[in-house]
């Protein structure tokens, strides 16, 4: 195991991000823990942009976690399912942080969960409704070890035999997958069904199926997500809009907002935004 991101996000919370060992690699796409550090009991705000991710989420500290403008009630499990949407979210954390996360492969999730993803969508799930009494122990185990691979090698050494004994997974879907997020502005969901032999409704259910959302939005994620990492680089807003296939700025800015909740000048100026999902940046 190694640590392939390490960064502050938000004072005072750091985020890590870690590869899975090459026994879990084909079901878990990567791991990542987040601290705060400091006890101060004041509620942290940021946002939870969209990826193309659903997580598995362990609360180990006991913080008091607010999936939406701090005004809900807090999520009282220790460990949940986020289930992925195509909004932000806007979160709150009181208390000090320990949260640690996986994020499995879309192929995996609906078999291990037992759950079509559309029914999870945009939603916070107790992880025991779904993966049984094994998740409380698991819990435990974790809260009670503080060192990041030790915690990596408790999660494998439980939830891994559960994927081994998985019935066998899609084959299709890690494609069309990366088709979508490595190249969503090139590609006509009629056009990339034709190519993996399945007729549009067919590959529409495939995807709403095992990520919880249908190839169209799916691609609009996975078009948000790079936009945003150009940006990052400091590339201009008209010439993002147009690598990425939008027909202007203005529908580049429009489909930006319905993301992020940003304009993309607010996104470069607002201190509070992060990827609570999927840190890493080329």
């Amino acid at each position: 195991m190694r640590c392939v991101e390490g960064e502050t996000i938000t004072p005072p919370l750091s985020f890590s991000v870690y590869q899975p060992s090459k026994g879990a690699a084909p079901f878990v796409l990567r791991y990542w823990s987040m601290r705060s550090n400091t006890g101060s009991s004041a509620a942290i705000k940021y946002r939870a942009l969209p990826t193309a991710h659903s997580d598995v989420v362990f609360n180990l500290s006991g913080a008091k976690f607010y999936p939406d403008k701090c005004a809900l009630s807090p999520i009282s499990s220790r460990a949940f399912f986020v289930g992925m949407a195509d909004w932000q979210i806007t979160c709150c954390i009181s208390g000090c942080l320990d949260m640690f996360g996986i994020q499995f492969r879309h192929e995996v999730l609906r078999p291990l969960m037992r759950f079509d993803m559309d029914e999870l969508t945009g939603r916070q799930i107790d992880l025991s409704q779904l993966l049984g009494r094994d998740v409380e122990f698991l819990a435990e185990q974790l809260s009670d070890e503080h060192d990041d691979v030790r915690r990596i090698n408790l999660v494998e050494g439980i939830l891994i035999p559960k994927c081994l004994a998985l019935s066998k997974l899609d084959l299709v879907l890690p494609g069309a997958v990366q088709t979508l997020l490595t190249m969503p502005e090139l590609h006509s969901i009629r056009s990339m069904s034709e190519n993996i032999g399945l007729s549009a409704r067919q590959l529409e259910r495939v995807f709403k199926r095992n990520t919880g959302l249908s190839p169209k939005r799916f691609a609009e994620v996975g078009r948000f997500m790079k936009s945003t990492r150009m940006l990052d680089r400091g590339i201009s807003f008209a010439e993002t809009a147009f690598t990425l296939g939008y027909s202007d700025q203005a529908h580049f800015n429009r489909a930006f907002k319905k993301h992020s909740g940003l304009s993309p000048g607010e996104y470069l100026n607002t201190p509070d935004v992060v990827f609570i999902q999927d840190m890493e940046k080329p």
